[in-house]
C-alpha cells in the first residue's frame, strides 16, 4: 500500500542515522511498504508508475521540499493512477530541517510527526498550480531585479526595485495567512505578493497583494523558482489549474 521514495537527499551521509530512525518507526507503526531509491526527475515517472501499477495507494516522498515537488510532478505530468482509477494519496516525511516549506505547512516539525500523521491519515485535497509545463503546490518566487507581470489580459506590472515577488498558491507560512487565506486555494486563485527586499524576510506590512488566476512573467525577469526548488526559466506562464491531489496533513497544519 505504501511506496516510500528517496532521492539525493536520503544518500548524504549525514542523513543515515535519521533514515534509520525513520524505517524503524513506520516498522513500529505497522506502516511497512516498499522503499525505493530513485536516480533522477525521469527515474520518478517510471518508479512511480511502476508502483501505483503494482497497488501502492500512497506515495511517501522522504527527504524535502524537492522530493515532494517531483513526486507531485511525475503523478500529474503521466496522469498515474490506481487499478481503482484514482491518483495516488501523496505524503511527505522530512529528513533535514531546512528545504522542507511544505513538511512544515502540513503541521510537520520532525519525521516522527510526519511519520504518525501518515498512520491518522488525515487528507487534505489541494489544488496545484502551474508555470509552463511544471506543476507546484505552494509558491513560485520570480528572480531578477527588473520584472514584467502580465496579469490576465487586464493590466501589466513593472517592478522596477529589488524585492520578493512571490505568486502563491498554498500558504506555506503562518505570517502570510491573514493575506491568502485556505479560501482562495479552494477557489482556484492564486496570489500575487511584492513585497520591498528591506521587509521581504521579516515584515509584510509594506506588501501589496493582487489575485489572479493566470499571470505571465515576460523574459525580462531573470527565471522563476517553484516550491523553493525547481528553478525554470522566464518567460513562464503562472495559473491556477483544476488539478488537485490527495495529501496526508498533520492536526496542525497552517492552512
Amino acid at each position: 500500500m505504501y511506496t516510500y521514495i528517496y532521492d539525493g537527499l536520503a544518500d548524504k551521509k549525514k542523513n543515515e542515522k535519521t533514515l534509520i530512525k525513520i524505517e524503524k518507526k513506520i516498522t513500529d507503526l505497522g506502516l511497512n511498504g516498499k522503499i525505493v531509491r530513485l536516480k533522477g526527475i525521469k527515474d520518478t515517472e517510471t518508479v512511480i508508475k511502476n508502483e501505483v501499477r503494482y497497488q501502492a495507494k500512497t506515495i511517501v516522498a522522504v527527504g524535502g521540499d524537492q522530493t515532494l515537488n517531483s513526486t507531485l510532478n511525475a503523478v500529474l505530468k503521466q496522469n498515474i493512477k490506481t487499478p481503482e482509477n484514482k491518483l495516488p494519496v501523496i505524503a511527505i516525511i522530512p529528513i533535514e530541517e531546512k528545504n522542507n516549506g511544505i513538511a512544515r505547512a502540513f503541521g510537520f516539525k520532525s519525521y516522527e510527526e510526519a511519520c504518525e500523521a501518515l498512520l491518522s491519515r488525515r487528507i487534505e485535497n489541494l489544488n496545484l498550480a502551474q508555470a509552463n509545463k511544471d506543476f507546484f503546490l505552494g509558491q513560485a518566487e520570480i528572480l531578477g531585479n527588473y520584472n514584467k507581470l502580465n496579469i490576465e489580459k487586464d493590466y501589466s506590472i513593472e517592478i522596477k526595485k529589488p524585492g520578493a515577488i512571490n505568486i502563491v498558491n498554498l500558504p506555506l507560512k503562518k505570517s502570510l495567512n491573514d493575506l491568502i487565506d485556505f479560501g482562495s486555494q479552494k477557489n482556484k486563485k492564486l496570489k500575487l505578493l511584492i513585497l520591498p527586499r528591506k521587509n521581504s524576510q521579516k515584515s509584510i506590512s509594506n506588501q501589496s497583494v493582487f489575485s489572479l488566476k493566470k499571470i505571465t512573467v515576460t523574459k525580462e525577469s531573470k527565471s522563476v523558482v517553484l516550491d523553493n526548488c525547481r528553478e525554470i526559466p522566464a518567460p513562464a506562464t503562472i495559473q491556477a489549474t483544476d488539478k488537485s491531489l490527495d495529501f496526508i496533513v498533520g492536526k496542525n497544519r497552517i492552512f
